[in-house]
């Protein structure tokens, strides 16, 4: 993995150079390719790694009992998935995150993204992470609860 391929990601443009290097060398940073169709992460699974998507689109989706599938997020290019969940004590994923598209994605495990929280510029990209995937499940929360009953069933 490229040092500058990662230094283009927003999530990790200030990170230190080193860092980098030494989690990429212990695969606690690297990139894996979906195909168009993949089930990346499925409902209920843990979370154990942050993802930026660094190419291709994603979904992630409620399935109801009857076979219903709801939108709830798309993930484009520089989309983080993850970052809501990773240190949490419920550390599960709430929905399925499907590739619309081939997709990559850069995978980073809970210790390398604790080592780069130490830096300042990484919690400035990961609290706005944080709060542009709030913001999109409060949009489609007002949706949901804006339509009529009959709409909702």
């Amino acid at each position: 993995m490229e040092i500058n391929r990662l230094r283009r990601i927003p999530l990790l443009s200030s990170a230190d150079i080193g860092l980098l290097e030494r989690c990429v060398l212990e695969k606690q940073i690297f990139v894996k390719k979906y195909a168009k169709g993949a089930t990346v992460h499925r409902q209920h699974d843990h979370c154990v790694t942050l993802d930026a998507v660094l190419s291709g689109n994603l979904v992630a989706y409620s399935l109801s009992e009857n076979g219903s599938a709801v939108t709830m997020f798309e993930f484009g290019e520089n989309g983080i998935i993850g970052a809501n969940i990773l240190l949490g004590d419920n550390n599960a994923y709430p929905l399925n995150i499907y590739s619309v598209t081939p997709c990559e994605l850069l995978h980073m495990t809970k210790d390398a993204v604790l080592e780069l929280l130490r830096g300042y510029e990484f919690v400035m990209q990961y609290i706005q992470s944080l709060s542009l995937n709030s913001q999109g499940m409060n949009r489609k929360i007002t949706m949901l609860t804006q339509k009529a009953l009959r709409d909702n069933l």
